[in-house]
Formats: C-alpha cells, sequence, structure tokens
C-alpha cells in the first residue's frame, strides 16, 4: 500500500518553542510520488475502516498536502 512513498523528515520533542501555545511532539514529513498515489493510499484507508484508528490515536494531527519546492543552491 505505501510503494514509493518515502519519509522526508521526522522529528520528536522541541529543542526551543519559539512561538504559540500549542506544541507539536511529533511530526513526520511524507513524500508522495504524485497527488494518485496519495488519494489511493487515503482511499484504502477508508475502505479498510482505519481512518478512524489513524485520527484517534494522535492528538493534533495535521493533514496538509503540499506541491514539491525545489530549492535551487547558488551558494
Amino acid at each position: 500500500m505505501l510503494r514509493g512513498v518515502r519519509m522526508v523528515s521526522a522529528r520528536t520533542g522541541p529543542l526551543r518553542e519559539m512561538n504559540g501555545d500549542i506544541t507539536s511532539r511529533q511530526s513526520i514529513v511524507a513524500g508522495f510520488p504524485s497527488l494518485g498515489k496519495f488519494e489511493s493510499i487515503i482511499d484504502e484507508a477508508e475502505n479498510q475502516n482505519i481512518h478512524d484508528v489513524r485520527e484517534n490515536s494522535t492528538t493534533d494531527c495535521i493533514w496538509t498536502l503540499y506541491d514539491a519546492w525545489v530549492v535551487k543552491r547558488s551558494w
């Protein structure tokens, strides 16, 4: 089900809080090869009735989909 998905970044616990009143203790950024692959994974979770398990296993869960940002280094 997750073939082609890669972990881009993962972290736990902030070293220092900069601003705000909500602290995220863990986060994961995943890279999907296409919008279609992302949607198929979400659809499969719905079909298997695991959406609630995923959403209720954590607090402050934020799902956001972004387009890739290619940074061209000039330094």
